[in-house]
């Protein structure tokens, strides 16, 4: 979750079913700036977790690759990193593995719904796809990502009218039918 008063992404590990137990965890910081916003998270196993998250200081979708229940310790990525552009708010995330996973996130300079295709488990390697290239301001916003296997993944998403869908026909989101 943002921890809005320090600018930071957390992580709230439960010991317990009501979470009355639990442990706290920073996982990414920033002196004198916000990052965490819009963030989402896939557990593969109790032990690896993914969160995508939005750097609202560089303007750049994050992931975290935990490597414990805690996320104590972790690898941090810059998924979509673009020089002047705005990208990786409301993010969702997807993984099939840990090492494939999916995240659908919304640029906001160009409009445009976007999916990640990590191909390792920190997504240090990965395809960007404009999945759905918007022509008005507002966009393709508020996504969410459910993949049946690696090539057949949906994407929910508001593009500023309606709600949308985009089932993707390809590990990338490439090849896709807009509804």
């Amino acid at each position: 979750y943002y921890d809005q008063t320090n600018g930071n992404l957390m992580m709230a590990d439960c010991d317990d079913a009501t979470c009355s137990t639990k442990t706290l965890t920073t996982v990414d910081s920033v002196t004198s700036a916000t990052t965490g916003e819009y963030s989402s998270i896939y557990c593969v196993t109790a032990t690896d977790c993914k969160i995508a998250y939005y750097d609202g200081t560089n303007y750049d979708l994050m992931m975290a690759d935990c490597d414990n229940a805690t996320c104590s310790t972790k690898t941090l990525t810059t998924v979509d990193s673009v020089t002047s552009a705005n990208t990786g708010r409301y993010t969702s995330i997807y993984c099939l593995s840990s090492t494939d996973c999916k995240i659908a996130y919304y640029d906001n300079t160009n409009y445009n719904l976007m999916m990640a295709d990590c191909n390792d488990a920190t997504c240090s390697t990965k395809t960007l796809t404009t999945v759905d290239s918007a022509t008005y301001t507002g966009g393709s916003i508020y996504a969410s990502i459910y993949c049946l296997s690696s090539t057949d993944c949906k994407i929910a998403y508001y593009d500023s009218t309606n709600l949308a869908m985009a089932d993707c026909d390809d590990s990338t989101c490439s090849t896709k039918t807009l509804t």
